[in-house]
């Protein structure tokens, strides 16, 4: 199966995109203060969307890898 990529820069949806088991590849900061989070995986641009449609996952991974994130970016 091929690997699709999906880009965000929304924290929010990276975290949903790791929680439903995404990869990510790479954090690309080219663009000064933003940082642009790279995913991978099988139809991940149809998964990645599931965040606007409601999509569930479950609530303590979501927040987990929101705090990971955030430690990431940040250098916490």
């Amino acid at each position: 199966m091929n690997q699709e990529q999906f880009e965000t820069q929304s924290i929010y949806q990276a975290a949903y995109c790791l929680c439903i088991g995404l990869n990510l590849v790479r954090v690309d900061r080219a663009g000064g203060s933003k940082a642009t989070l790279i995913f991978e995986g099988p139809g991940a641009q149809k998964k990645a969307l599931g965040y606007y449609n409601n999509s569930k996952c479950v609530a303590k991974e979501l927040f987990d890898d929101y705090r990971s994130l955030k430690d990431m970016i940040f250098k916490r």
